[in-house]
């Protein structure tokens, strides 16, 4: 587990790139606070099921969230709504069912986005995912279960890959 405010007084790290394979099954809300330069956080390959609303609060420098290869059924609404910089998020190898389009709301820079390998079934798209149109390019849904795609998320040809 990954409590309140654990890195608060680390605020010139640059990196957590080493945070896989700690068998890490929570993180608290804050739990990143005080990490005002971060660019890379790596949490891949632990326990975790459930990301909270604004559990990465506070990281306004993050550029690469890797979340790939844990047990994630659940991403609550707002849980990335302080990244505005975050341009990778990988979410790919969990057990996500479902997902909305309010996970990423506030993710302005998104370039890159892998939910491959999940068994999605519905992704639910609203006006919030609109902005993602202009900015990204890659945005893996492979191997997953969905049975449809929204009509207007191919019909931009702004992605290099929709995978």
């Amino acid at each position: 587990r990954i409590q309140k405010h654990t890195f608060i007084y680390l605020k010139n790290l640059k990196s957590l790139d080493n945070f896989g394979y700690h068998k890490i099954n929570q993180i608290e809300h804050k739990a990143f606070f005080g990490l005002s330069n971060i660019v890379v956080i790596n949490l891949n390959y632990n326990l975790l099921s459930k990301i909270l609303n604004r559990s990465f609060y506070g990281l306004k420098s993050l550029l690469r969230l890797y979340l790939s290869n844990n047990q994630l059924e659940t991403i609550q609404k707002n849980a990335f709504i302080d990244l505005k910089n975050l341009f990778v998020l990988d979410i790919s190898f969990n057990q996500i069912k479902f997902l909305s389009s309010t996970i990423f709301k506030g993710l302005e820079k998104l370039i890159n986005f892998f939910a491959s390998q999940n068994g999605l079934s519905n992704f639910e798209f609203d006006g919030e995912f609109s902005f993602l149109y202009p900015s990204y390019r890659i945005f893996s849904l492979s191997s997953n279960k969905l049975q449809s795609i929204r009509k207007n998320l191919l019909s931009k040809n702004n992605s290099e890959f929709l995978k």
